[in-house]
């Protein structure tokens, strides 16, 4: 779990071993804040503070599989020199970690040393934003994620999106009905 105070305090991430018990926290001076965090299939955790004000640039670190502490890293952003400005959330996607924001940026971690892997830009509509993290939809667990789902606010309503992936593009269904202001999803794989 990421935590965030925000201002008075040092954030922090919060492991329980074994899903129970007291938590293991770690923190991290050059990252300060945590706004999101996920774990890949090897139980390596990669985290970031989004972006830590001026000069809005984001930072990145990983705890590696019973990792006891934190490692600063420097994640290559999509073109030679840039930076990350913000960063709303990192996902697992089965083969990589995918930093969101209004395009998905597919990021290779391995050994500490991170790569950057490609883009997948996904199209809103005329007026539209998403709004929060996105899901991915895995139908064999460690497989590559075959769909992208999230939450898209604006101009014409509520509404969320499916898209093919990792191709991107034009959303491939909707859900609008009872959708009002969506912020993050959750998928289940539970089939009635």
């Amino acid at each position: 779990m990421a935590n965030d105070d925000g201002s008075s305090q040092e954030g922090n991430i919060a492991i329980w071993p074994n899903g129970s018990g007291e938590p293991v926290t770690y923190t991290d001076s050059t990252l300060y804040e945590f706004i999101t965090c996920a774990y890949d299939s090897s139980g390596n955790l990669f985290v970031t503070n989004g972006n830590h004000g001026y000069p809005y640039e984001a930072s990145f670190a990983w705890l590696p599989k019973n990792g006891t502490k934190l490692v600063n890293i420097d994640v290559p952003g999509p073109k030679p020199g840039s930076v990350w400005e913000y960063v709303a959330s990192i996902q697992w996607d089965g083969k990589a970690f995918v930093l969101g924001d209004y395009d998905l940026y597919r990021i290779s971690l391995l050994h500490g040393q991170a790569y950057y892997v490609g883009e997948i830009g996904l199209s809103f509509g005329e007026g539209q934003d998403p709004a929060g993290p996105f899901g991915f939809y895995n139908e064999k667990p460690g497989s590559q994620a075959t769909q992208v789902v999230g939450g898209v606010s604006g101009d014409s309503g509520s509404h969320v999106d499916y898209w093919s992936y990792p191709a991107g593009g034009d959303p491939t269904a909707e859900i609008s009905q009872g959708v009002d202001h969506p912020f993050g999803v959750a998928i289940s794989l539970a089939k009635n």
